[in-house]
């Protein structure tokens, strides 16, 4: 059997037939969220193994629960749908946990690409209130302050002046102090650069431009992405997508990828951040 960590809500997207189809020659277990057990149990019927777990995204017990299920059953494989997930001490991962980290700690990702001379933004860890504040003396307003592990622009915060550096300090609890991560906020296009890679070779490359920010993504606006039809830019994006992926990363032979770049006004590509599935 094949086990699949998996929101509810991509569940739901698929049809009953598409997910029996999946688990034709190996059963699949479902692994997700509680919150959405009857609509799930409902759309599945009792044609699969589902475990739900309250607070799926953050509970610990998730992966302790699975490991003991995984070695009391003839688990062939573990997939999961972001990187957060991966905590492998079974060995059934097409990703290790080491290789994992890159693809999510945000300090790990952009130092290794540093090391490349590939540019990104300045950066610093944040352990205190003093790091932030020296951060800013350094390099000025705007600043970024994010969590390192985070996903989905989740508690990221634009600081442009004083007044909004103490607004954010007083939301940040001393236990957050250990996860933060200070850059400095790029001014230019945001693109996104989405593919697929199969036995390490590049099946597709999509470059799009978003008309607005993440963070105005996360208020509810529309990313407005439109894709990239300046054949240079294009041509520089994916060249650009393929060193990283090829030549840096640990990417697995077979993975879907979302890279996020930013072009600043003198046309320089800067890094943002790099996920695989």
């Amino acid at each position: 059997m094949n086990i699949l960590l998996c929101p509810a809500k991509i569940i739901l997207q698929h049809q009953r037939s598409e997910w029996a189809f999946l688990q034709r020659n190996t059963p699949l277990v479902f692994a997700t969220c509680s919150e959405h057990r009857i609509d799930v149990m409902n759309h599945l019927g009792d044609l699969f193994v589902v475990r739900f777990y309250d607070d799926f995204n953050d509970n610990p017990m998730v992966e302790l629960d699975l490991y003991d299920y995984a070695k009391c059953h003839p688990v062939k494989e573990v997939h999961f749908l972001a990187e957060v997930d991966v905590n492998d001490r079974l060995g059934l991962t097409h990703q290790s946990a080491k290789e994992a980290l890159y693809f999510r700690d945000k300090f790990l990702m952009k130092s290794l690409v540093q090391q490349y001379q590939v540019a990104i933004p300045e950066m610093a860890l944040v352990k205190n209130a003093t790091d932030i504040a020296l951060f800013i003396e350094t390099h000025g307003y705007p600043s970024v302050i994010k969590p390192t592990d985070g996903r989905g622009s989740q508690n990221v915060v634009v600081i442009r002046n004083d007044n909004q550096l103490k607004a954010c300090l007083q939301m940040i609890t001393p236990l957050h102090f250990h996860n933060l991560l200070i850059e400095r906020f790029i001014e230019g296009h945001a693109y996104q650069i989405n593919g697929l890679y199969l036995c390490g070779r590049p099946i597709f490359i999509s470059a799009s431009r978003a008309n607005v920010s993440c963070l105005d993504f996360l208020s509810g606006e529309s990313l407005g992405l439109v894709m990239e039809c300046n054949s240079y830019l294009l041509q520089q994006l994916t060249g650009y997508t393929r060193y990283l992926l090829e030549e840096i990363f640990p990417t697995p032979n077979d993975t879907l990828f979302h890279l996020e770049v930013f072009v600043d006004k003198s046309q320089h590509i800067i890094f943002g951040e790099l996920a695989c599935r």
